[in-house]
């Protein structure tokens, strides 16, 4: 679902109760693989040798195909990627996570569960350059 409309006419408080109202819980699931799929059709062209692409997500696909092929055109393209993960690194791997199917295509993953941790990561940005 496109939610872009919804917070570009509303306010924030206003679009979020529209979303939550047209989309009920439960009746989508992350797939991952399929946004990779709409990433590289739509905007593949704004990634080049300056760009880092930034991954906010658990990296899990309730099951779905990850996209590898995707994902490796996305890191052959950019000056980088580095992905935001949420979940502790021991569950990685867990269920229905493709973690470990991502992060060697990563050149860096960090989780990022709280502000503290974003701070970090933010940080890491700007002092881990190539």
């Amino acid at each position: 679902y496109d939610i872009s409309n919804d917070f570009n006419e509303a306010r924030p408080d206003l679009a979020i109760e529209a979303v939550q109202e047209r989309i009920r819980p439960g009746h989508y699931n992350t797939d991952l693989g399929n946004s990779l799929a709409t990433f590289a059709r739509d905007h593949m062209g704004t990634v080049d040798h300056r760009t880092t692409v930034i991954i906010l997500g658990d990296g899990r696909n309730n099951y779905n195909d990850p996209n590898l092929r995707d994902f490796e055109d996305i890191k052959r393209r950019a000056r980088r990627v580095v992905w935001f993960n949420p979940e502790h690194p021991r569950q990685w791997g867990s269920g229905d996570s493709d973690m470990p199917k991502y992060l060697p295509l990563c050149d860096a993953v960090h989780r990022v569960s709280n502000l503290r941790e974003l701070v970090a990561a933010v940080d890491s940005l700007f002092t881990a350059r190539r």
